[in-house]
């Protein structure tokens, strides 16, 4: 189990090789659980060592809902309890229907 601080979308999180964004948080029914995710963004991303990687989307799939936005963090933002999906069919599930909901290969797991 674990904490998962529910942060302003569309809010620029600046890094030296560029930026990256939270553009939508959902929750997706799968049987009887409610697994978190949210859709992230990505600016230009260039380092000396990396090299360069242009824009792109992605899906953070935080885990199972616990106990949703129960308490609030020292900024005052909601925080969920969540618990990591380890089961890889679970995962295979989750990411197929968000992969065909949104359109978006990259579906990755917390």
């Amino acid at each position: 189990m674990h904490d998962y601080t529910h942060s302003p979308l569309n809010e620029e999180i600046e890094m030296p090789a560029g930026c990256y964004w939270k553009s939508e948080e959902g929750t997706l029914s799968y049987g009887e659980e409610e697994a978190l995710y949210f859709v992230g963004n990505t600016s230009i991303v260039s380092s000396c060592c990396a090299g360069y990687f242009p824009p792109r989307n992605y899906i953070m799939v935080i885990g199972y809902v616990r106990a949703w936005q129960c308490k609030s963090n020292a900024e005052g933002m909601h925080v969920s309890e969540v618990e990591s999906i380890t089961n890889e069919k679970a995962q295979d599930d989750i990411r197929r229907i968000l992969q065909q909901q949104y359109k978006i290969e990259e579906v990755v797991f917390w």
